[in-house]
């Protein structure tokens, strides 16, 4: 079913063969067919001017999937990366090619799904991840990495976010989806903020071409990262530093996401602010009620989410302010760190906002996040590609 080698094949404790990466066995019976799609006119309903950097990316998936080729778009936090695949997106869909986009996480599928519905109001956009499974008359489908293994020789264009994240970055499995859902000459979109020396070089001996945009979609400079040396890495200590930031925040309306290293200390953290008279509530990926809890912030019914690294991409929120806290600890790398503040000034309306990394020690990864920041704002400002 996944494509796996014959190494990956084993013989289970029922006597039948089973595939070690997809859980397929040798009593299942495999059904592939191809959709008949509804035949429509496919129309692009963009009410905004794309900017030049916009542009420019824009241009760059078109000839990706004009001449058959695999990209990266690498575009910084809060660019618009969406926006600059619509016009290619279109331009497969009026050749009667269907389109596949996947993201790691359900709570984005969802929201870039309805996202996309308005920019296609013509075409058939289906969600599929582990809750929803119909995509039947889909011309474009929006899906966990994960529902990838249900496709064979099926999207003519397929677009990867956060193609560096877990869990398709360093996987061969979700790698070899991949390619098996693309069609003969197909194009491979991956997208991302950031882009490791390591993957680069991997796809650069794949023949991937590369794009790269160092400007937010409102022209705005990305704020810098604040320090904010911590006496100790207790919870109650960074609660003593924490709360007159939050206090000038909640006096302005704004919001927070706080970011912790483990489920744990957000669940008692979030109990410590509450007790504080702050209105907080912790986020994991081990939350039931996600998508609740992500509401009840959105409506501004909570002051503080206190986060792991679940909201480190894709979510955006207006107004958000960041703090990331024990920001020192081996588990924040640069390009986490860096994540992290672009979840700030991702409006148009409120495109600055402050970031505080609050830590024992200054890591190296903290500073090399605040030098590759400032070094983007250079290169949007300068004009440089």
């Amino acid at each position: 079913r996944c494509g796996a080698d014959k190494e990956m094949i084993v013989i289970d404790a029922l006597g039948r063969y089973a595939c070690r990466d997809c859980g397929s066995n040798s009593d299942m019976i495999l059904y592939r067919y191809r959709q008949r799609l509804p035949l429509v006119e496919h129309r692009l309903d963009l009410n905004l001017q794309l900017t030049k950097w916009q542009k420019r990316g824009s241009e760059f998936v078109i000839r990706c999937y004009l001449s058959h080729a695999h990209g990266f778009l690498q575009a910084v936090c809060g660019a618009g990366k969406t926006e600059m695949t619509l016009a290619a997106i279109c331009l497969a869909l009026n050749r009667y090619i269907r389109v596949g986009f996947a993201i790691p996480r359900k709570q984005v599928v969802i929201q870039l799904s309805e996202r996309i519905k308005k920019y296609f109001p013509s075409s058939n956009v289906k969600a599929m991840h582990a809750e929803a499974k119909d995509d039947r008359d889909a011309h474009i489908v929006v899906m966990t990495i994960q529902q990838l293994v249900n496709y064979k020789d099926e999207f003519g264009l397929l677009l990867i976010d956060e193609a560096d994240a877990f869990p398709f970055a360093d996987s061969p499995f979700y790698w070899r989806l991949a390619n098996q859902a693309l069609r003969a000459g197909g194009s491979l979109i991956l997208i991302s903020a950031t882009l490791t020396s390591a993957l680069k070089r991997k796809l650069t001996k794949s023949g991937f071409r590369f794009h790269f945009n160092p400007a937010r979609f409102h022209g705005v400079d990305h704020d810098l990262p604040r320090f904010l040396q911590l006496s100790g890495s207790a919870l109650e200590t960074i609660l003593e530093s924490i709360l007159p930031i939050l206090k000038k925040w909640r006096s302005d309306s704004k919001r927070a996401i706080l970011f912790l290293p483990s489920i744990a200390k957000c669940l008692a953290f979030a109990s410590l602010l509450r007790k504080e008279g702050v209105k907080a509530k912790a986020i994991s990926s081990e939350t039931e009620r996600k998508e609740a809890i992500i509401h009840e912030f959105s409506a501004g019914n909570l002051d503080v989410l206190v986060s792991t690294s679940i909201l480190e991409r894709g979510i955006t929120f207006t107004g958000i302010q960041i703090a990331v806290l024990q920001a020192d600890s081996p588990l924040y790398d640069r390009d986490t760190l860096i994540q992290m503040s672009g979840r700030v000034g991702r409006d148009l309306w409120e495109p600055r906002g402050e970031i505080w990394f609050l830590s024992e020690y200054l890591s190296p990864a903290m500073r090399k996040a605040r030098a590759v920041i400032r070094m983007l704002n250079h290169r949007k400002n300068s004009g440089g590609d």
